[in-house]
């Protein structure tokens, strides 16, 4: 899906599912670090946050950030924390409409004194490479990789990623292009898509596929998680990862929210 017709002509079905399940986990991710003692600063970043909402008013991942900021915010004074959320996307427009709900935030929000904003106009990569000083310490820290497609979670980046101590992450990938272009030398150039079995399985299973593949890259004690979306004929899916065995108990409890039986699809 282009990114002018994400935000412009309204979020689809699956796009809807995936805020959810975000939505549900982030509300229940932050006032864990709130209430957890001698973790005075908590970081949020949101890689790829788009324009804050849709055509139709339907909130993008920025206004449920802000949402749970509202939720939280007399705990987070009380407890004293320093809370960073970085917003960034690549896309001008959007990096503009992004400045305009942040600071509509921090009038309307006038308790949230602890919150710091800071709104990037940046590539994933190069932005990635700056913050990642941050990432690796011993911060309490969420990222959301909502990339378009597959290539901005290589394998270094995913290595990083669980390297990352106190950092809890879910990245979008389109697993359906993996499977659809497994031998493509441009594919398979940072991702080892014609290794990932999809040959015997069926088109449905492909983000399953993309998932174990991601397991094999971790050494050592690491909790993913996964959940499965389709969109009309195609199919896509979230990567969940922390060091922590209840980051993986909020990430399955918002998924069998969302799906009752099984707990790893729309």
């Amino acid at each position: 899906m282009a990114k002018n017709d994400l935000f412009q002509k309204g979020f689809d079905e699956g796009t809807k599912i995936k805020l959810l399940l975000f939505k549900k986990y982030i509300e229940s991710w932050l006032p864990t670090f709130v209430h957890t003692k001698k973790l005075n600063h908590i970081f949020i970043y949101d890689f790829f946050a788009g324009e804050g909402q849709d055509f139709n008013g339907e909130k993008g991942s920025p206004l449920i950030i802000m949402d749970c900021l509202k939720q939280n915010c007399e705990k987070i004074k009380d407890e004293a924390k320093q809370i960073s959320i970085t917003l960034n996307d690549y896309d001008t427009d959007k990096f503009k409409k992004l400045s305009e709900l942040t600071k509509k935030f921090k009038m309307d929000c006038v308790g949230c004194n602890n919150c710091q904003f800071i709104v990037k106009n940046e590539a994933f990569q190069d932005l990635f490479k700056i913050e990642y000083h941050i990432i690796e310490r011993s911060y309490p820290t969420f990222l959301l990789i909502d990339q378009y497609g597959i290539k901005h979670v290589p394998e270094d980046i995913f290595k990083k990623l669980i390297n990352a101590r106190l950092t809890d992450f879910l990245f979008f990938i389109s697993s359906e292009t993996l499977r659809r272009f497994k031998n493509e030398k441009s594919i398979n150039k940072n991702i080892n898509a014609k290794d990932m079995g999809f040959d015997d399985s069926k088109p449905y299973e492909c983000h399953e596929k993309v998932y174990e593949y991601y397991k094999t890259l971790i050494d050592g004690d690491y909790y993913l998680g996964r959940f499965s979306i389709k969109k009309k004929a195609n199919y896509y899916g979230l990567i969940f990862g922390s060091r922590h065995p209840l980051g993986l108990e909020k990430f399955l409890s918002a998924s069998w929210s969302i799906d009752e039986t099984n707990g790893v699809a729309n």
